[in-house]
């Protein structure tokens, strides 16, 4: 079982993950947020987002976009991006 609150700074595992196996989940993100990323194949995309936003239900979880990110970047100080 991968426990998320014991990942390292830019580190990853690979584990199960909604039922999906070799999941790479990382905590590699630079906003500062305490956020993790999830790395599936194509074809387990949708069943992660599902997965995902079923788990999250209860908390009325809503789905971010890049803005997003960059708002958390900007809080944190360490402003770049891809857009060139």
């Amino acid at each position: 079982m991968l426990i998320l609150a014991r990942f390292l700074i830019m580190a990853f595992a690979i584990g199960k993950f909604a039922g999906i196996d070799e999941v790479i989940i990382s905590n590699t993100g630079y906003t500062g947020a305490g956020g993790f990323e999830i790395y599936v194949m194509n074809g387990d995309a949708k069943k992660t987002w599902d997965s995902i936003f079923e788990a999250g239900k209860e908390f009325d979880i809503q789905p971010v976009g890049l803005a997003a990110r960059d708002t958390l970047r900007l809080e944190r100080l360490s402003v770049f991006t891809e857009r060139y």
